[in-house]
């Protein structure tokens, strides 16, 4: 209903909204004309669709759109078909099948949500809502780029499932170092510097 609403009907300027839980309590909305329809003045807001990162996985995500959604389903099976040849193992059973943690493994993971924002925004689409800005993180930012016809829906899973290979190959029990910058203040008149802070990269020296 939603969808042939937002596809075939005319927008108009001013609107109504009455939430009621019969008939006859709708109809004593109407008749006690206390309601205030709103008036929508200019153009309709922008629709943005973000797209999420690594990390919003779990088993079995999508699987009642899949069931019950054709236009779902077959964005789902395209994807599944096109990533036969850079997956060992099949996005459905990744997805909906999963016993062994394999969606939780960054090769897996990544493709995974790819076709799962990718099949989302077709299904939206289907209903008639088209978004004027995409973005995305991380994994997200390749969906958005691939809706948006940045490269194609064969080149995006290509590189999506080579991201997720390549960081998938990184040591598992890495270590992460950040350095940050040291200010300090050194007075004119002071006994000279040492020498060994003069020459660290880390530190912003400031002479007055």
């Amino acid at each position: 209903m939603f969808a042939h609403a937002n596809t075939t009907r005319k927008a108009f300027k001013h609107r109504l909204a009455i939430v009621a839980a019969s008939a006859q309590e709708f109809a004593d909305q109407l008749a006690a004309d206390r309601i205030q329809p709103s008036h929508i003045d200019g153009n309709p807001p922008k629709l943005a669709f973000l797209f999420t990162g690594q990390g919003s996985q779990f088993v079995g995500m999508g699987r009642q759109l899949y069931d019950t959604q054709p236009t779902f389903k077959a964005a789902i099976d395209r994807c599944a078909e096109i990533l036969q040849q850079h997956l060992d193992k099949p996005l459905l059973e990744v997805l909906y099948s999963d016993t062994n943690g394999l969606l939780d493994e960054t090769i897996y993971t990544q493709p995974a949500l790819f076709a799962i924002e990718y099949a989302l925004c077709k299904l939206w689409q289907s209903w008639g809502v088209e978004p004027a800005i995409v973005m995305g993180h991380s994994v997200g930012e390749y969906a958005a780029a691939c809706v948006a016809g940045v490269f194609s829906l064969e080149d995006g899973l290509k590189l999506i499932a080579g991201r997720g290979r390549l960081m998938q190959a990184l040591p598992k029990p890495g270590q992460w170092w950040h350095c940050w910058p040291i200010r300090v203040t050194w007075p004119r008149r002071s006994p000279p510097m040492p020498i060994e802070w003069r020459s660290r990269p880390s530190m912003a020296l400031t002479i007055w």
